[in-house]
């Protein structure tokens, strides 16, 4: 992990974060003191920006995953992966809280894409199942299912 300057596009420093896993996204904290990555083995780990010290590894995910998102409060982090859930977790306490599912209708295929509502009280997750859900955060339940048309499709 090398963190840039966007002023110049130059290494702020030359710290690099290694392991074994192969990183699939990242993400800064709200605040920017943390820097969250989910990686292929299906854990996410998160370290302190400043230090470089890891604070957690977040295990719970049976594969890949590949998109992150903060809460708006950055008190809550969404995980999402190929085994096709999203998972909420504390960043601070490295706590997992829930998974969003419903076993009637979760998605069919690996979730390719999450977004927190403004309030944080819903979360939208896009899958490669051409579907859109939207879940309460606080209960978790499905709000709606959108069914695209795949037809619509524009990165054809």
């Amino acid at each position: 992990m090398i963190l840039w300057s966007t002023k110049n596009w130059k290494p702020l420093d030359v710290r690099t974060q290694q392991g074994k896993d192969r990183i699939k996204c990242i993400a800064f904290s709200n605040d920017g003191q943390s820097i969250v990555a989910g990686g292929a083995s299906g854990i996410v780990t998160i370290w302190k920006t400043e230090s470089g010290s890891r604070t957690h590894l977040l295990r719970g995910h049976a594969d890949a995953v590949f998109r992150l998102a903060f809460s708006p409060d950055g008190r809550t982090l969404a995980t999402a992966s190929w085994d096709n859930t999203v998972k909420l977790w504390d960043p601070v306490s490295g706590r997992e809280t829930r998974t969003l599912h419903d076993h009637e209708r979760q998605h069919e295929n690996w979730i390719s894409s999450l977004a927190f509502s403004p309030d944080g009280n819903s979360l939208v997750t896009g899958s490669l199942d051409a579907k859109i859900r939207m879940w309460n955060t606080i209960p978790t339940q499905e709000i709606s299912t959108i069914v695209t048309d795949e037809r619509t499709r524009i990165d054809q």
